[in-house]
């Protein structure tokens, strides 16, 4: 994967933008917004004047709350900790960049849930400090993992993303 450019970036903040909009930017949303009978959203924005990205470039986003499914695209050697409640899910692409990110629960310690993860990217190259202030990355090629563990009550949440 490759990593998203600065301006996927900023695509990639109009898009999350638009799906959480409220009825004060229901007519932004609307202009590039699809809502799918499975409550997934989705937008598709070519850059043009004034928009960014390249001219002609494309921006897909779909974004998932509350489905339980991962993104498509998401590597499947990469599994989530066993019991978890999948909260929501992002897939950007932009030309050959991809921007995959999964966010949940579980009612499991966040020690076992770092342990969970440092075994799924036991193939991938430790990046910095691991686990300082509960985030840890990973590099294996031109793709980064970064994932962001916390505890509460006996749950813990968790985000994983790779791009």
């Amino acid at each position: 994967m490759h990593r998203l450019t600065t301006r996927a970036a900023i695509m990639l903040l109009i898009a999350t933008f638009a799906t959480g909009c409220d009825a004060s930017r229901g007519d932004l949303a609307q202009s590039f917004m699809h809502q799918g009978s499975n409550g997934a959203s989705s937008a598709a924005v070519a850059g043009a004047a004034g928009t960014p990205g390249t001219p002609g470039e494309s921006v897909s986003s779909t974004t998932h709350a509350g489905s339980g499914e991962l993104p498509a695209a998401w590597p499947r050697e990469i599994a989530m900790p066993p019991g978890s409640h999948v909260g929501a899910t992002t897939s950007i692409v932009s030309g050959d960049a991809t921007l995959l990110s999964v966010s949940g629960k579980v009612g499991l310690p966040a020690h076992v849930v770092r342990a969970h993860f440092e075994e799924q990217f036991g193939g991938w190259e430790p990046e910095g400090s691991q686990w300082q202030s509960g985030v840890s990355t990973w590099v294996r090629g031109a793709a980064r993992a970064r994932v962001v563990v916390g505890e509460t009550a006996g749950e813990s949440g968790f985000m994983v993303r790779i791009d």
